[in-house]
Formats: C-alpha cells, sequence, structure tokens
C-alpha cells in the first residue's frame, strides 16, 4: 500500500483593504471524517466546509494500531507558511492525524468550500498543504481548480506531473521514525484574474 498524506488545506489568505499580513482564514489539520472532515480553523465572516470522493473508499483516516498517526506533519506549519499566529496541529500520534488516499487508488478528489458572508473581502493569496508519498502506488501529483458556481474565475490553477510529490519505495526509510517528513506544498494564487 502507498500513501498521499495531506495536511493543513486551505491557507495563508489576507485582506486587502486592511493590508493586513497574511492569515489562516480556513484549514484543516486534524481529520474526522473521511467524507466531510471539519474544518477547524475558520476565519470571522466566513464558513467553510470539505467533501471528499467516497466511491471505493478513497479516504481513510485510521492507521493502523501499530502505528497511529503515519505520515501526520509535526512541524505546526501550514505548508511552509507559520500561520502568523495560528498554527498547524503538531499532533501525529492519533489516527485522525492525516488524511490518506487509499490502498491503489490512482486519484482522489476533496471539495473545498468557502463561503464569505462577513463585510470584509479577502484576497486568496495562496493554498498551502503538506504532503508525503510512500509504497508503490500512491498518488504523487496533484491539481488544484476554482470549480464551476464559484464567484472567482472557474478553472484549473495548477496541475502538476506524477512524481511531484516525494515518494518513498518500499524498503526506504522516511525522515524518521514517525513519519513525519512530509513535503511543504505552497500554491501562489495572486496571479489569478480574479483573486478576491
Amino acid at each position: 500500500m502507498r500513501k498521499l498524506l495531506l495536511l493543513a488545506m486551505f491557507a495563508a489568505f489576507a485582506m486587502p483593504e486592511a493590508a493586513q499580513a497574511d492569515i489562516v482564514i480556513a484549514g484543516i489539520d486534524t481529520w474526522d471524517s473521511t467524507s466531510a472532515p471539519t474544518v477547524g480553523v475558520v476565519a470571522a465572516g466566513l464558513t467553510a466546509t470539505a467533501t471528499a470522493s467516497t466511491s471505493s473508499g478513497a479516504w481513510s483516516i485510521s492507521d493502523s494500531g501499530g502505528d497511529p498517526g503515519r505520515g501526520s506533519s509535526v512541524d505546526t506549519t501550514w505548508g511552509t507558511f507559520d500561520g502568523n499566529g495560528t498554527a498547524a496541529s503538531s499532533v501525529t500520534d492519533v489516527g485522525t492525524s492525516n488524511f490518506t488516499v487509499t490502498n491503489a487508488r490512482p486519484t482522489a478528489e476533496v471539495t473545498l468550500t468557502l463561503t464569505n458572508n462577513g463585510p470584509d473581502d479577502y484576497d486568496l493569496n495562496a493554498f498551502h498543504f503538506d504532503a508525503i508519498a510512500f509504497r508503490f502506488r500512491a498518488p504523487t501529483g496533484y491539481t488544484l481548480s476554482v470549480l464551476s458556481g464559484s464567484d472567482i474565475d472557474v478553472g484549473e490553477v495548477v496541475s502538476t506531473p506524477t512524481g511531484t510529490i516525494g515518494a518513498l519505495g518500499s524498503g526506504t526509510a522516511l525522515a524518521d521514525s514517525n513519519h513525519d517528513g512530509h513535503q511543504d506544498i505552497d500554491i501562489d494564487l495572486t496571479g489569478l484574474a480574479d483573486n478576491t
């Protein structure tokens, strides 16, 4: 079994009017469901949901009892973003510390929905996550798209080839015995024609 593990979806967006530093407007860093994980960090005025594909068991939040939390990231950052006062979880010893594509699935999806009902507009500056792939059949690329029905420009933001996320083959040791050797991934959103 090879896995792609994701941590810290949606992060580091800034309010344009106040010229504030980047903040996390929505973030997931612990996983309480395989189909609708709770968005644990949400900025004022926003609602945020996550819906994961569940066909054929696409996602898992439980590792084996002998290796709980395998693959979770311990560095408390969202990608490389430190959260500007909102650190990501450093917990790595429970199964819900990570979100794992199940055995031998070539693809899996998570749809993230943000709704702004507050008085402030937000510029979407970046999307941050941590990921690692290990064993032979894990997905090792990713695509980020803005879906139809959005109030910003719809379309593919970035798509990477297979091998973009570091893959570890059978018998290859991870960065440490707790499997915390994630790749920090930061996707710039400032180039979108409409990122507000």
